[in-house]
């Protein structure tokens, strides 16, 4: 049976939908978890995304942009399901690398959008139309919060905080949800102090989530 707790989920009518998936080995026993959140998860946020949803991994360079069908992400997330590994062998994901690249971009498009954005309003043609903002990112990382020891979730989040205030950008512009599979005491505190470090950064609407939507209770 499942039980199920929900988190908030922003539905801007035109916003970014994006998944970061961990395919860390560590994973391995959590994947069938992670194959039926995405299915569920991706058919809810589909609509609110007009080109279509991104899919990323921690591990694997394998992308998936602008996709409008469910199925065809949650088949792709089957294929890259972890490998079983010897004791002691286990590869672990660098967080920072995917996540500050993935934000990183996000971070220089609001850079060259206020660059456009004319800096005196009384010069430009009264028919000129208002440069088109970037739109809202929504960021759903799937993870048990094992990673390499150097590895730092911290820096990109904080970076791109700071550009949101920087060019004075509303609460609803980025929300980065961390959702936790399993309970890992190390991954758990990690994302937790991720959850209680952050609320000067600017990302108001960053959240961590201990557990799936769902959970299975036996």
């Amino acid at each position: 049976m499942f039980v199920f707790s929900f988190f908030f989920i922003h539905t801007s009518a035109d916003g970014l939908q994006v998944f970061l998936i961990d395919d860390s080995t560590s994973m391995r026993e959590h994947w069938d978890d992670v194959i039926l959140l995405l299915d569920i998860l991706a058919y809810i946020v589909k609509k609110t995304d007009k080109n279509g949803i991104d899919l990323f991994f921690t591990m694997s360079d394998t992308v998936c942009t602008n996709e409008k069908k469910t199925t065809e992400l949650v088949e792709l997330a089957k294929k890259q399901r972890p490998r079983k590994v010897k004791e002691g062998t286990e590869h672990l994901s660098n967080i920072y690398h995917r996540l500050g690249s993935i934000l990183g971009k996000y971070q220089r498009r609001l850079e060259e959008e206020d660059q456009r954005k004319p800096r005196n309003a009384q010069s430009r043609p009264w028919h000129a139309d208002d440069p088109k903002d970037v739109r809202e990112l929504n960021l759903y990382i799937f993870t048990d919060g094992i990673w390499q020891p150097e590895s730092d979730a911290v820096p990109p989040i904080k970076s791109l905080g700071e550009t949101l205030d920087r060019f004075k950008k509303p609460n609803i512009q980025v929300g980065v949800q961390f959702i936790q599979f399993g309970n890992d005491e190390v991954g758990s505190a990690r994302l937790s102090f991720l959850d209680n470090g952050l609320i000067s950064t600017g990302l108001t609407r960053y959240d961590h989530t201990p557990k799936p939507l769902y959970g299975a209770s036996r």
